[in-house]
């Protein structure tokens, strides 16, 4: 991950030389005495210069910002960012995310008065545009390096079906409808390995592969790992940041 981010400050920089913005950061932590100083005495004159004992230069932390998580703000998307939204659109992200990434590469804006001006007929445009959520892309990403085991009775004849599918998904922890499911054309009736497309949302699909084999208490069958262990199944929205930031790298060179 660390890499990854470095890479795209380092490409996207030298590609555009648009300069970033480094804030500083001011931290603030909150002290408060173990035991509270003496108190003044009414009839002392003169200034007072209180003569504190070591005991009361003892202090307990009561806040420390720079743990405390930054949380989320708004923004307008400037382009296109897969797994985020489309170009207008006002989105709610981690601070970190947006002063680090979004913001410095002209990806997004702030939301002001000025810009919802400006994007207000582009947001009018995707009132109409389905999109597919963050989630949505982690689960095509995760269900794409997916082998699915299918065991089925070697006495009793059957045909595979989307409840066999689905019942198979679920002993994954893979919880779905059947009307997501989309089996071969051709019927399956013997042990075979197949594909078996999966709807995310209703609206992308993502081919899970499938091993059908003969179910037996004695036999014990050698499959594949359920899960790819590799990071290329896993859905990374630094991968979508980066894109976005050399497309729009590119319109400012053309322009």
């Amino acid at each position: 991950m660390a890499c990854l981010c470095r890479n795209l400050s380092n490409a996207i920089l030298g590609l555009s030389g648009m300069a970033v913005s480094k804030q500083s950061i001011r931290s603030v932590v909150v002290l408060r005495r173990m035991y509270p100083p003496r108190l003044h005495k009414p009839d002392r004159t003169g200034p007072f210069r209180p003569q504190l004992k070591r005991r009361e230069y003892v202090y307990i932390m009561e806040e420390n910002t720079n743990s405390k998580p930054a949380g989320k703000m708004d923004i307008i998307l400037a382009t296109d960012v897969e797994g985020l939204g489309f170009t207008g659109d006002i989105i709610n992200v981690e601070k970190r995310l947006a002063r680090n990434y979004l913001l410095p590469f002209r990806i997004a804006e702030y939301v002001t008065p000025e810009n919802l001006m400006k994007y207000e007929s582009t947001q009018k445009d995707n009132e109409g545009k389905v999109r597919q959520t963050l989630t949505g892309h982690q689960t095509l990403k995760r269900l794409a390096g997916m082998t699915l085991p299918i065991g089925m009775s070697a006495s009793v004849p059957w045909v595979l079906n989307q409840t066999h599918v689905k019942v198979a998904f679920r002993n994954c922890g893979v919880i779905l409808s059947e009307d997501c499911l989309e089996l071969p054309t051709e019927p399956i009736s013997a042990p075979t390995e197949t594909t078996v497309q999966v709807k995310v949302n209703h609206l992308d699909k993502v081919p899970v592969k499938v091993i059908v084999y003969h179910y037996s208490k004695s036999v014990v069958p050698v499959l594949p790992p359920v899960w790819s262990a590799t990071e290329s199944t896993k859905f990374n929205i630094y991968e979508s940041i980066e894109k976005a930031a050399r497309r729009m790298c590119d319109l400012k060179l053309n322009q």
